[in-house]
């Protein structure tokens, strides 16, 4: 029988349990994107405090693709021995850490008149308001070079696997939804085509990194409103060619940041009914599929996720916001099974200083 507390594997890696900490963007890290001992100690307490694998919010893997500011540095070969010193830390307290790869393309105005913002098609983001510029195909070929040279990186510093960001809403999210990808050549139109990079991505770092392990987080749908959208269907054909190929985990998520309210990747999750609200498609992904499955969005009741443990083939379960709030949740659990966690859902956890909650930010 499958406990949320045990020794297994996650996408080839040995973990202490099946929680995971779903990507956030930390803001820690350098200027210059370097680890600091501040972005240490955070992965480092969510090692001691139980988490089973953190993902690290999302790392740029060129110079100029700037999301956000202070975010991790994997674009070039300078940062490998500082993330070295820091996946150290985090296996000497008993965690497994992987770290997120993303570009950004337009969602976002983060220095955007300074650098040449590019995406699929020149389609202005719903929630920014920033128009790319369509990608070549030199483009593409640089950004799969550019995704595996950082993938590289990550194995050579020592993480235990890496993670394409193709969610919410950053550029390979956006090849994936019509709305944004307009292309007529050999990466738009159907949905083989859309997610014809994701599938060339693969071939490109496994090439380059071989069997390291792999995962992926990919929108279940985009929820763009009336808007076209890659639906749940094209999302599980996406998730099934991808674990043909040999993906090792997929975490299914949904929404963007201009999408509506309640339908963001982050919503509201204070009451029961609000909660693990992309768990039904998780379960039809982790179905279908052969490899592991990572649930996330809105999770709080240890009892209701072993319970789902046992119904569903989905093997693992992320949170971002109540480990912000209680680094040492999963040892809660550990002893007190009932344990109610602290997060209101407030989605106030970002600050200039870096990732907080205001429940605990005094103590």
């Amino acid at each position: 029988m499958k406990k949320l507390i045990e020794k297994t594997t996650l996408g080839g890696v040995n973990v202490a349990n099946r929680f995971v900490r779903s990507a956030t963007w930390e803001n820690m890290a350098e200027y210059d994107g370097s680890a600091t001992e501040k972005l240490t100690g955070l992965f480092v307490d969510f090692a001691k405090g139980g988490v089973g694998m953190t993902i690290t919010g999302f790392a740029r893997i060129t110079e100029d693709d700037l999301v956000a500011p202070r975010m991790i540095g994997m674009h070039d070969d300078q940062y490998i021995d500082g993330y070295a010193e820091l996946t150290d830390r985090v296996h000497a307290a008993g965690g497994r850490i992987a770290v997120q790869l993303a570009a950004g393309s337009s969602q976002t105005k983060y220095r955007a008149r300074r650098r040449r913002m590019t995406g699929p098609s020149a389609v202005e983001d719903k929630m920014y308001r920033v128009v790319p510029e369509e990608m070549s195909m030199d483009d593409i070929k640089a950004l799969k070079t550019a995704f595996a040279q950082a993938a590289l990186r990550a194995k050579k510093s020592g993480f235990d696997a890496v993670q394409l960001h193709a969610a919410h809403g950053y550029m390979l999210s956006k090849f994936l939804n019509p709305h944004y990808n307009r292309r007529t050549d050999r990466y738009g139109g159907p949905i083989k085509n859309r997610a014809r990079i994701l599938y060339e991505l693969y071939d490109e770092i496994r090439g380059k990194c071989g069997d390291f392990p792999l995962y992926i987080k990919i929108n279940s749908r985009d929820f763009n409103g009336d808007d076209a959208e890659m639906s749940f269907e094209e999302s599980l054909s996406v998730c099934c060619r991808l674990s043909q190929l040999g993906i090792d985990a997929i975490e299914v998520s949904g929404g963007t940041a201009g999408s509506p309210e309640a339908q963001r990747p982050i919503r509201n999750a204070r009451k029961e009914a609000d909660q693990s609200y992309f768990f039904n498609e998780a379960a039809v992904v982790a179905a279908a599929v052969e490899s592991d499955v990572i649930s996330v969005g809105g999770h709080r009741s240890f009892e209701w996720m072993q319970e789902k443990l046992h119904e569903t083939e989905v093997g693992f379960f992320s949170m971002s916001r109540p480990f912000t709030c209680e680094h040492d949740l999963v040892n809660r659990w550990q002893k007190y099974p009932n344990y109610k966690p602290m997060c209101i859902s407030c989605n106030k956890c970002w600050s200039p200083h870096g990732t907080s909650c205001i429940l605990n930010e005094n103590k």
